[in-house]
């Protein structure tokens, strides 16, 4: 029978796939749907001010959106803009 620890390592692994192939098919969505594509520099350290925060901040995957986006963004010849986070925008 398998132990409480394997299970539960599956399931962190079922998380992580399920995140990172949303991650995946999302980005790929934006891509190829938009010729130029804008997102703003966020500074994430700043957001994760109190405990609870932070952790609903660091499963999101904000780094590995931006990361994903700019590979894709080459592959496909689209225009990724970062914008600067003090950028008047609404």
């Amino acid at each position: 029978m398998q132990s409480q620890r394997t299970r539960v390592s599956r399931l962190h692994a079922h998380v992580a796939d399920s995140r990172q192939d949303l991650l995946a098919k999302f980005t790929t969505s934006l891509i190829r749907r938009f010729d130029r594509t804008c997102i703003e520099d966020l500074c994430v350290s700043a957001m994760m001010d109190g405990r609870e925060r932070a952790r609903r901040m660091s499963s999101v995957g904000m780094f590995a959106f931006r990361q994903m986006l700019t590979y894709k963004s080459r592959w496909y010849g689209r225009e990724l803009r970062v914008v600067d986070r003090y950028f008047p925008s609404s």
